[in-house]
């Protein structure tokens, strides 16, 4: 998220703001949260998200390979 301010952002901000502006595809559902590859054990309220994170939200069945590292453009 790009912010005038320089402040952390949480993965439940960056939901709320997809959510108004994109048909979210699960309400209510809780997902398994995987950050850089890793699971977390916090909410999305909790999570708190840095640039460059890889994120990866799973409904239901946990895939056999979670993403962990997105090589980003360089200047990005």
């Amino acid at each position: 998220m790009e912010s005038p301010k320089s402040r952390e952002f949480t993965l439940g901000e960056f939901i709320d703001i997809w959510k108004a502006t994109n048909e979210f595809p699960i309400s209510g559902a809780t997902p398994k949260i995987f950050v850089n590859g890793q699971a977390v054990s916090t909410s999305l309220s909790e999570t708190k998200i840095q640039k460059h994170d890889e994120i990866v939200l799973v409904y239901g069945n946990k895939p056999s390979q979670i993403p962990s590292f997105y090589q980003f453009p360089e200047g990005e």
